[in-house]
């Protein structure tokens, strides 16, 4: 079962179901955190019932038959809670983002978030690989299109916010393990619907914001069709490495936050205050 979120409604219903589905996912985590001390629990029960057999065989047969009963159900539990698991992240950021903005909202807009939580390996698509079958090197890249955010605001531009990950993976067997290395990196599609006569210099913006950075967000595209500004930008690239002992730590802050959608949006309105009127204004 894929791990999705999909709202749609006025914000204080997109921000209610976020709040809700947070609630559920903590809930979620006490029951796989009872189940797992319930394995260990089972664990420990089994290997007295062992124990005790001989010495006290009564006490031991009980311990023997409950303890496996109790070990499956565990572990049934646990793995169900597992892939109930949401990434916090990115419901955060979501979340960040329509709250702050909500007061530049209609109550009565329509908003939409949908959020895929499956991960870019089940969720998203492969677009370059190489290595593999009689190499013992192997390269994959991924791109997973995981998060949309879509609304109305006040001054009757609508906007749509594509997230959308990018992962570069280089594997290499060892003898005894894997080794992999991986380059995280998080796209920004902001498409925007404006009014021409608000903004009838709208052709000349995209000289403005091309290959602007707005915190840890490089701009790599600008363009307009009619009336609709279209802004691509990225973040900086995350490395996470695996070893013979395991994982690195992952920064996942380097990646897109809520607070840098909003950096950037209020950038991209600084540079269309100045196409107000129809002539370019110093920058």
């Amino acid at each position: 079962m894929a791990k999705e979120i999909q709202i749609s409604g006025p914000v204080t219903t997109i921000l209610a179901e976020l709040d809700r589905s947070a609630a559920a996912d903590t809930a979620n985590a006490r029951r796989r955190s009872r189940a797992g001390w319930g394995i260990a629990a089972s664990i420990v029960g089994l290997i007295i019932g062992f124990v005790c057999a001989v010495p006290l065989p009564p006490l031991g047969g009980i311990l023997i038959m409950l303890a496996p009963v109790a070990l499956i159900v565990s572990l049934v539990c646990y793995i169900r809670c597992r892939r109930r698991d949401f990434e916090d992240r990115k419901r955060d950021i979501a979340r960040q983002f329509f709250a702050v903005l909500a007061q530049d909202i209609p109550r009565q807009a329509r908003c939409q978030v949908r959020l895929n939580g499956d991960g870019f390996e089940k969720h998203g698509q492969v677009v370059e690989q190489t290595g593999g079958l009689l190499s013992s090197l192997k390269t994959i890249s991924y791109e997973d299109p995981w998060g949309l955010l879509a609304g109305r605001l006040y001054d009757g531009s609508a906007f749509k916010v594509t997230l959308t990950q990018r992962v570069k993976r280089k594997s290499k067997a060892k003898r005894s393990y894997t080794k992999i290395r991986e380059r995280h990196q998080e796209k920004v599609s902001l498409a925007l619907r404006l009014d021409e006569t608000t903004y009838p210099g709208l052709a000349q913006l995209p000289a403005q914001l091309q290959g602007s950075s707005v915190d840890g967000l490089n701009i790599t595209q600008a363009e307009v069709a009619g009336n609709i500004l279209r802004v691509a930008a990225v973040t900086g690239v995350v490395p996470r490495f695996r070893g013979r002992s395991g994982w690195s730590d992952f920064d996942a802050q380097g990646l897109v936050t809520g607070q840098r959608l909003l950096d950037l949006l209020v950038f991209i309105y600084s540079k269309l205050a100045t196409v107000r009127g129809g002539s370019v204004q110093p920058s």
